[in-house]
């Protein structure tokens, strides 16, 4: 029996191949009955998709693409995957609605077999769909993603006009009610060894599929299409971040002619950083739908922290900034020169104060990208939500179906995303329902007089603190760069009193001999010979007139440009400044419904002056303060106490220790010194405990000295650190 069924397939099958050929649905039909009756339908849906699927194969095979084949790179005739896909998919297009109306008239079955015919092509590809994307993205490397999307794109397109081709499939009238049923009772496949396994229908059809398998009770041709995108959506994080990471590099690579203005070029290069953001939210969108929410932003922050790391790296080449006005010509009429500046000091401290100006910038534009994007992900997390919702994907579209599974069961769908996304759109809580004994006794709510203000009953909002931040590591990135800035212009401002310090502990007056405080005898031998005549504070040297006299100095700085909005930008990042002393030189804080925007900043005068704290707070998980409001003067006086603050700190940890050898002469000079400047700065608003420590200790003869550092050695608790100025003020008194 066996023999006979190979038999009657093996002469009908040429007759089969022509009639699928010639489109001749009357034969084809005749013949699918035959070789159902014969238990061989499955040996006939082979021979059809085979024929019908011949020729995609053969234009998929024969494609010249200059970015997937090595050889066809050069020939002029080459296109690129990208536009050869649109053209490839019209072809695909075409048979499917030419067999729209065949394969109803020949098979029982009509939206499983064109299902499983479009399923056959796809799966006869050679090379393979993967490998072509593979090879494209090995092409195109760091910027394979935009070409990646295009493709998926059209592959989009494609599924959307199939999907309606099934659905005006699925209105086809069955051929007849005889022959369904009998295809029903008979649609078993043969196990036994069938001639169309071993047979070849001509060149574009050596991959018929000789498996015998009947097409899936389950229409997955959509998946079957969009399998191969699945690798590269998973490896979306990597892909982003290259594609970023080149773009960053090509606008910080832009070539820059004379002298370099860097504030202008930060707001420049921050116009091309935030148009490749915004243009990653939308690839993020349109290549993984939302699931790959969390690389995106990911991404995003990378990107943003590098381009403030390259900024900050910038500065140190101030010096070679841009040219323009001096200071002292633009200071309202003030005269500065007497001064001890340089132009190219001016220059500089001119240059710094716009740079950190365009950082305030910066900053601002971030917190308000950051309001986008955290708009996109409620969005993403409203439509995920819904997709968790409708495990089966009844209400997704048909084109739409297959490819939103596969991102579902894709590592992609992780805890982490929808962590992130419950970050920034909580999840409501189902209320649990109350007891009949609880509702009763549930207090009722007073009912509102007309005669009185609604505001009395008004539920007041329960937090005005900003969302946590998305863009965590860009901030602290940006933060890190206005302290640097600072940290620029206070070496520029104090880089005068630092001139005069160079040369401090190498002075002679260390060295000078002598005791001012030994006990000098009277001449003659009488009773007043062993008095002790008091000596006179001494005055103190001229270098240190000179640093306090710069210090003092510094107030005239500050007047001319103090309602400069740089001044006041992110003064928590200033060196040696507390939080404590910046609410104490704050202002009463303003009503709340007035003093922060939905960002959480402050808009009343320095916009983000103390947004960078405020931001770190609220990542932690509490509900940061409003933010203290400083008036131009206090402004000036947490600069002035800075400036104060750092060149102590310089004095007391770089220049002090540097001193040779202090001879009782020497340290009464030291001290003196000392003490003008802690008066000095006193006067800044500035109280430094190393200084009053030095002070102290310098100031001690010899003998009260070694006796002060027996005892405070002998205090010192096993495995405790000797006080690091008192070693110093040891070797320098010779107590050892």
């Amino acid at each position: 029996m066996v023999s006979l069924q190979n038999q009657l397939e093996a002469s009908l099958s040429s007759a089969l191949v022509a009639a699928v050929n010639s489109q001749d649905v009357e034969v084809c039909r005749n013949y699918f009955s035959i070789f159902t009756n014969i238990q061989r339908e499955s040996e006939f849906r082979n021979y059809y998709y085979g024929s019908r699927r011949g020729p995609l194969v053969e234009e998929w095979q024969h494609a010249r693409l200059r970015d997937c084949d090595t050889g066809s790179y050069l020939e002029p005739t080459s296109v690129t995957f990208p536009t050869f896909l649109p053209t490839f998919f019209s072809s695909f297009l075409s048979i499917l609605h030419t067999e729209r109306t065949s394969i109803p008239a020949i098979f029982p079955d009509p939206r499983p077999t064109l299902s499983a015919l479009i399923t056959s092509t796809l799966s006869a590809l050679q090379p393979s769909f993967s490998q072509r994307l593979e090879a494209l993205s090995t092409h195109y490397a760091a910027s394979a993603l935009p070409h990646l999307i295009s493709a998926y794109r059209a592959t989009e397109d494609f599924a959307v006009a199939t999907d309606k081709i099934m659905e005006k499939v699925s209105y086809a009238a069955p051929i007849s009610g005889e022959e369904q049923s009998g295809a029903r009772l008979r649609r078993r496949s043969s196990a036994r060894m069938s001639l169309s396994m071993t047979r070849r229908m001509g060149s574009h059809r050596a991959s018929i599929s000789g498996t015998g398998a009947l097409a899936p009770p389950t229409l997955d041709w959509d998946q079957e299409l969009f399998e191969p995108f699945v690798d590269f959506q998973v490896d979306y994080p990597a892909l982003e971040t290259r594609l970023l990471e080149d773009a960053l590099k090509t606008s910080l690579a832009a070539e820059t002619r004379g002298r370099v203005d860097h504030a202008r070029l930060l707001r420049e290069r921050a116009v091309d950083v935030f148009g490749v953001a915004e243009e990653a939210i939308a690839r993020c969108t349109a290549f993984t739908h939302g699931y790959g929410a969390l690389g995106l932003v990911q991404s995003l922050d990378r990107l943003f922290s590098a381009f403030a790391e390259a900024s900050k790296a910038e500065i140190n080449s101030r010096r070679s900034g841009q040219g323009g006005q001096s200071w002292t010509t633009s200071a309202s009429g003030e005269d500065l020169s007497d001064l001890d500046y340089t132009a190219d000091d001016w220059v500089d401290i001119q240059a710094l104060l716009h740079f950190l100006e365009a950082v305030r910038t910066l900053l601002d534009r971030t917190v308000l990208f950051e309001s986008k994007l955290r708009s996109v992900l409620v969005q993403i997390s409203t439509t995920l939500r819904q997709q968790r919702g409708d495990p089966m994907g009844i209400f997704m579209t048909g084109a739409n179906r297959g490819k939103l599974q596969l991102l579902m069961q894709s590592t992609m769908n992780s805890a982490e995303l929808h962590e992130l996304l419950n970050k920034v759109d909580p999840e409501p809580s189902v209320p649990q329902t109350a007891s009949r004994t609880e509702t009763f006794l549930a207090p009722t709510p007073p009912t509102p007089d007309p005669r009185r203000s609604p505001h009395l009953y008004a539920v007041p909002h329960t937090s005005l603190a900003p969302p946590p931040p998305l863009l965590v590591a860009a901030r602290t990135a940006i933060s890190n760069l206005a302290k640097t800035c600072q940290e620029a212009l206070q070496e520029t401002i104090l880089s005068p009193l630092h001139k005069h310090l160079a040369t401090y502990a190498s002075s002679a007056l260390w060295s000078t001999p002598g005791d001012p405080k030994a006990k000098r005898p009277l001449t003659g031998g009488s009773a007043l010979s062993e008095v002790q005549v008091p000596t006179f504070s001494l005055s103190p040297s001229s270098t240190m007139q000179h640093v306090a006299e710069g210090l003092l100095n510094l107030p005239r700085l500050f007047e001319v440009y103090a309602d400069d909005d740089a001044l006041a930008f992110s003064l928590e990042t200033l060196p040696f400044i507390s939080a404590e002393l910046l609410r104490g030189l704050a202002d009463p804080t303003p009503p709340p419904d007035t003093a922060l925007t939905p960002s959480g900043i402050s808009h009343t005068r320095r916009s983000p002056s103390l947004t960078l704290k405020g931001s770190s707070g609220a990542q932690a998980g509490a509900n940061p303060a409003v933010p203290p409001m400083l008036t131009p003067e206090a402004v000036s006086a947490a600069w002035l106490s800075s400036l104060g603050l750092s060149l102590v700190s310089k004095l007391t940890s770089e220049v002090l220790p540097r001193i040779g050898k202090l001879t009782p002469a020497g340290a009464a000079q030291l001290s003196s010194d000392l003490g003008y400047l802690s008066n000095i700065v006193m006067a800044l608003n500035v109280e430094s405990a190393e200084l009053e420590k030095w002070r102290e200790w310098v100031d001690i003869d010899d003998v009260d000295g070694r006796q002060k550092l027996k005892d405070a050695r002998e205090a010192l608790a096993p495995g405790e650190i000797e006080d690091a100025v008192m070693a110093s003020v040891v070797r320098l008194r010779g107590w050892v």
